[in-house]
C-alpha cells in the first residue's frame, strides 16, 4: 500500500492561488488543477459558476451542467 499526496499538494496550490487571488483583489474566478476545482468568489451572494461536464463519447457536448459555488 502506498499513500498518495497528489491531493493534498493540489488542496495547498489551491489555497496559495487563493490568497494570490485576494491579495491582488480578484472578485472571482475559476481554479482548476488537474481536475480538482476550486470555485472562489468574495461575494457569497453571486450566482453559482455553471460547469459543463463533458461526454466521454462526444467531446463537442456537455453531457451534464453542475453549479459549484464556494462553501466558506
Amino acid at each position: 500500500m502506498a499513500i498518495d499526496l497528489g491531493g493534498i499538494a493540489k488542496g495547498y496550490a489551491a489555497d496559495e492561488l487563493v490568497k494570490i487571488l485576494r491579495e491582488n483583489n480578484i472578485k472571482s474566478g475559476l481554479i482548476n488543477l488537474g481536475g480538482n476545482i476550486y470555485a472562489y468568489k468574495k461575494d457569497k451572494n453571486d450566482k453559482p459558476f455553471n460547469i459543463g461536464i463533458q461526454d466521454v463519447l462526444d467531446v463537442e457536448y456537455a453531457k451534464e451542467i453542475v453549479q459549484v459555488k464556494q462553501d466558506n
